[in-house]
């Protein structure tokens, strides 16, 4: 359970040998369900939110969850750098970047902001979580200026910041409202030439301009979907000639200003061929004025002439029954049937591993989804989804028809920053992990808000960054800490239990723990990206056993994330870098 690579896949078996604590078990591999066909001869995108140029060779930086990929400009793979994790070059959440008038590459990754030159070498970093000079909750576009100084818009406290190249703190303004000067989730942000900053100011479907030093100028847009108008302007480009492109979210389209604001021109509608769009999440031109798109639904990049006529695309290839791309999270109905959170889709097998199902196309949930993070499912096959850029939770039937959703982004009762993973209790109540609030919400199966609790920070009941969470066959509530490195377990009521495990990687430590599902006996199972294993506890985090080694080939994992345990016990892990579901049989010796 949890969201969001090029690998060569080798579908081999495997056995692996662990012992329980009374009884030596063998876990061994049984098969493989599925897996992406083409990943050794075509890019791919797990779930691409940035891209930038390099204008000096046209080279195209495209950031992808945990790993910049860099592109010549005929989509031809050069490099790539990154890895999963919390330490220096290593990404949880790498969004949007930018190259300064040095040539560095600034990258935004949650709460930070990291420096690296062109070759993906690591400099320096800044930022912590919080609502101070120099912290964010959520950063989301980044900008520089002429002096290299760089411009920084925060999400989550509706504000902009301003810093050098070395990340002095220089100035702040903002804060949430409708009025001049003011923001509700501003999404990015770009300087011209002349020094003017412009901010996309989604949630108010306008544009602001200001001075360098933030003194409000102008404005323009408003909610509609006639020519100048907007759903949710997200992502800001500017040409050498000085005008202003704007990803128009929810209206799947690209507008063109001038630099005072009067339309020029709009492409693009929903859709998945050329000239179409699903989730834009970047926007970039070369010099040739050239402008680039990037889209999580889509996986891919669009080339397009500066008036918005198709050039080429590259990406994922069209997707098809029983493959998969970037496999986060797994979940059993109550007849065993596997479903699989892949991207933007659900994919149902059997018991066999034969596919059954697939929803999630485009124009099926264009209207309520941005980009899935997890899922869980209720005694009636019910099925509950997390989106963690629209900040809600979505019930779907069984058949994958849209029910209700309830949230929206806040910090309030029922609202949320970035849902990331749920889980439901024998009485049907939806745990909900709120990562950007650093808490665990608790909500009826209608929506209703029972309670919460958790705060920022390291100790009991504190969380840094939550991944993911499971419930035991007594109801407790046990919940993974990738940053604090531990799991920590609750009553129902959110009442603190205990905690386990701490950074390392020896037997019941951690590197970055991901993912846990719990056994009908107890048994706590955690996912380690950064180790690439499965580590098995008790309920009491006494340390079991482990499998798993980094690699392609036999007992081995890329980035292991969600995991699932089907009625006879045996273990299904979504080895998401080797695009594929691994599914373990114990068998008692």
């Amino acid at each position: 359970m949890f969201t969001n690579k090029i690998a060569i896949l080798l579908y081999t078996a495997i056995a692996l040998f662990v012992h329980t604590i009374t009884t030596a078990q063998e876990y061994s591999f049984e098969r493989k369900i599925s897996g992406y066909k083409n990943s050794s001869i075509a890019p791919v995108f797990i779930s691409p939110l940035g891209i930038t140029i390099d204008t000096s060779n046209n080279h195209v930086y495209v950031t992808d969850i945990d790993r910049v990929q860099i592109f010549n400009d005929k989509g031809e793979l050069i490099s790539k750098f990154g890895r999963y994790g919390f330490g220096e070059g290593q990404f949880t959440d790498a969004s949007r970047m930018i190259f300064g008038k040095l040539g560095f590459l600034y990258v935004l990754d949650g709460h930070r902001i990291q420096k690296f030159t062109k070759e993906g070498k690591y400099v320096t970093q800044w930022g912590t979580f919080g609502t101070g000079d120099g912290q964010f909750a959520y950063l989301t576009g980044i900008a520089i200026d002429s002096m290299n100084n760089v411009y920084v818009t925060d999400r989550g406290n509706h504000s902009v910041q301003k810093f050098s190249s070395s990340g002095k703190f220089l100035k702040k303004w903002g804060g949430l409202g409708v009025n001049s000067g003011e923001f509700n989730e501003p999404e990015d942000i770009v300087i011209d030439k002349q020094g003017y900053v412009y901010i996309a100011d989604a949630n108010n479907n306008r544009i602001q301009k200001f001075t360098g030093n933030g003194e409000f100028v102008a404005s323009w847009g408003g909610y509609g979907v006639d020519k100048g108008k907007f759903n949710y302007p997200s992502g800001l480009t500017l040409d050498q000639k000085g005008d202003i492109y704007v990803v128009d979210f929810n209206n799947a389209r690209i507008q063109k200003f001038s630099h005072d604001g009067v339309f020029k021109a709009k492409w693009g509608k929903l859709g998945i061929t050329e000239n179409h769009f699903n989730a834009i999440t970047g926007i970039a031109v070369d010099s040739l004025n050239n402008i680039y798109t990037l889209e999580a639904g889509n996986q891919r990049v669009q080339k397009f002439t500066e008036t918005g006529h198709f050039i080429m695309l590259w990406g994922n290839p069209t997707d098809a029954n029983d493959q998969f791309y970037f496999p986060s999270n797994i979940a059993f109905d109550g007849s065993n049937n596997l479903y699989v959170m892949d991207n933007n889709y659900i994919q149902k097998f059997n018991t066999q591993g034969d596919f059954i199902a697939k929803w999630g196309d485009i124009g099926e949930w264009n209207s309520q989804y941005g980009i899935l993070s997890d899922l869980s499912i209720d005694k009636n096959n019910n099925i509950f989804i997390a989106d963690n850029q629209k900040h809600c939770i979505m019930k779907f039937s069984p058949e994958g028809k849209f029910v209700t959703k309830w949230g929206n982004f806040g910090a309030g009762q029922g609202q949320f920053n970035d849902p990331m993973a749920l889980a439901i209790d024998s009485e049907e109540n939806i745990y909900v992990v709120d990562r950007d609030n650093h808490r665990i919400q608790k909500f009826k199966s209608t929506g209703e808000f029972i309670l919460q609790w958790g705060k920022p920070g390291a100790g009991n009941g504190h969380f840094a960054w939550i991944t993911d969470i499971a419930i035991d066959p007594t109801g407790n509530v046990y919940v993974v800490d990738g940053k604090n490195h531990c799991v920590q377990k609750y009553s129902n009521t959110g009442a603190y239990i205990m905690q386990w495990g701490t950074y390392g990687s020896a037997d019941g430590e951690f590197l970055n723990p991901l993912g846990i599902t719990i056994d009908k006996d107890g048994f706590v199972y955690v996912s380690d990206t950064e180790k690439n294993c499965i580590q098995k506890f008790t309920d009491a985090g006494k340390y079991v056993t482990k499998w798993g080694t980094p690699g392609i080939s036999e007992g081995e994992f890329q980035t292991p994330r969600g995991l699932a345990i089907d009625n006879l016990g045996n273990v299904y892990v979504a080895d998401s870098d080797n695009n594929r579901i691994q599914k373990f049989n114990p068998a008692k010796k």
